[in-house]
């Protein structure tokens, strides 16, 4: 498969990404790409993610803002005591502390305004891996 067959179906895991973030009630901003002259007349585009990292930016009306990274590549399970990262992103560029007591970012993305739910900013991975069934998970470090 092209290279540009793979950035193609990356962009649309991007794209269907930020829609389920919309369905489920927040306002989304996928990146974007970036023209850029590399010589006499040529324009390339690139693409430019906030932060240099994440794909989707989503604002839910009641505060709460999720920075979004999307993947294709699959998670890499538990073993040897090491977390459980994205083998290809590693560690996100900062990361937020969220004392939900949530495991599951999907239920903090479907949630609204929960009393005491506390999560105002949060970091999510969402491997594409299985394109039939995306897997979120928080994408974060833990913070004392």
């Amino acid at each position: 498969m092209s290279a540009k067959a793979d950035r193609e179906r990356q962009r649309k895991y991007e794209l269907r990404e930020a829609e389920a973030w919309r369905k489920a009630g927040w306002f989304a901003q996928e990146a974007w790409r970036k023209a850029q002259y590399i010589g006499a007349g040529k324009l390339i585009t690139k693409p430019q993610d906030f932060f240099d990292a994440f794909d989707v930016m989503a604002v839910h009306p009641v505060g709460k803002v999720a920075f979004v990274q999307v993947t294709e590549t699959p998670f890499v399970k538990e073993r040897d005591g090491k977390a459980d990262r994205n083998a290809e992103h590693g560690v996100p560029p900062f990361a937020f502390r969220y004392n939900t007591g949530l495991s599951d970012p999907d239920v903090w993305m479907r949630s609204g305004n929960i009393p005491g739910e506390g999560a105002e900013l949060g970091t999510v991975i969402v491997s594409y891996a299985d394109p039939r069934a995306p897997e979120r998970r928080w994408w974060t470090r833990k913070v004392a």
